[in-house]
């Protein structure tokens, strides 16, 4: 999922003193006689002040909820787009009713319904899914952002907690679009129009 405020650790070789850090000591050099090559060697090292681990943000990582949002949002509609044919045969072999077609798997079901029925069945009560994506993929993004920046640490409850609000917002405005479309996806349905179905499930 995006983050809006990027954090990341880094390893700075630095130790506060009196509001600044001091310079790293003077290299010592350590002489060793190798008997292999009769010769002498030197060692040079640096002693580096205490490396201790610092938190810091990224010039320009803080950004506006807006972003996620829409992110969200093409990500869902893409997704569904993508996916709908597929959650239609899945729909039709959950709801399988007497007298109606009996598929042996997804493949079987593909290749039934776009013999026997067309292509275009497939995708019927699509645009109702994908318009109830944007704003319900907006909203999970923009839910899950904001139950981070309202706890002071990033834990892993933060990220769960997040996800489980995130979800039920984002479930809250898409499940009422999944009656609609399930009612255009079954076999034989009646129905042809989003807004037939809307009307008759609302009156």
């Amino acid at each position: 999922m995006p983050e809006s405020n990027l954090k990341i650790k880094a390893k700075q070789k630095m130790h506060q003193h009196a509001g600044s850090s001091p310079p790293p000591s003077p290299p010592t050099i350590q002489h060793r006689f190798d008997s292999k090559t009769s010769k002498f060697t030197a060692n040079v090292k640096t002693i580096v002040p205490h490396v201790e681990d610092h938190e810091f943000e990224l010039p320009g990582s803080s950004r506006s909820p807006v972003i996620p949002m829409i992110a969200g949002a093409i990500a869902g509609s893409m997704e569904h787009l993508c996916m709908y044919p597929v959650d239609t045969v899945k729909t039709r072999m959950q709801a399988i009713q007497p007298g109606q077609p009996v598929y042996a798997n997804v493949i079987d079901g593909f290749a039934s319904i776009a013999a026997k029925e067309g292509i275009p069945s497939l995708y019927r009560g699509v645009s109702a899914i994908v318009c109830a994506a944007i704003p319900s993929h907006a909203i999970y993004f923009a839910t899950y952002e904001f139950v981070k920046k309202s706890f002071e640490n990033d834990g892993h409850h933060v990220h769960a907690i997040g996800g489980a609000v995130a979800t039920a917002a984002h479930d809250a405005v898409v499940t009422p679009v999944d009656v609609v479309k399930q009612r255009l996806q079954l076999h034989g349905s009646r129905f042809q129009v989003v807004v037939v179905v809307v009307v008759v499930v609302v009156v």
